[in-house]
């Protein structure tokens, strides 16, 4: 299921920004914000505050991330990711998977072109 929609966010930000919503599945609760993974809870009780999918350039400085879709599962989460700017073309996946007692987090990058980068990965 795609959730876009124009938000809030997009008068702040003054771009294309959706909607935050909440996901659920079992016990666990998970806020989706643009790009980001957040406010995660176990049985309502705080996890964990946050996890993106981010590439920094060889001078520390964040990539802009714009989120091409996001995809729900009976047991997860996929947010396809572009990464581009500061010298980056990045094709980037944060996935999330769920049990009833274990939440995984995967991101997988693929570079479009060659990069001096000091870091890709994803940020609890």
């Amino acid at each position: 299921m795609n959730r876009f929609s124009q938000g809030a966010g997009d008068a702040a930000w003054g771009d294309h920004e959706p909607d935050p919503y909440v996901w659920t599945s079992g016990p666990w609760q998970v806020e989706v914000r643009g790009d980001e993974l957040a406010d995660i809870r176990y049985a309502g009780r705080p996890v964990l505050r946050s996890v993106r999918g981010v590439a920094r350039d060889q001078d520390w400085e964040t990539v802009p991330v714009a989120v091409r879709e996001v995809v729900e599962t009976d047991d997860g989460l996929d947010l396809t990711l572009d990464l581009v700017g500061l010298g980056a073309d990045i094709d980037g996946k944060l996935g999330m998977r769920a049990d009833p007692r274990t939440l995984s987090v995967t991101f997988d990058a693929y570079l479009r072109t060659s990069f001096r980068r000091s870091r890709i990965g994803r940020i609890p």
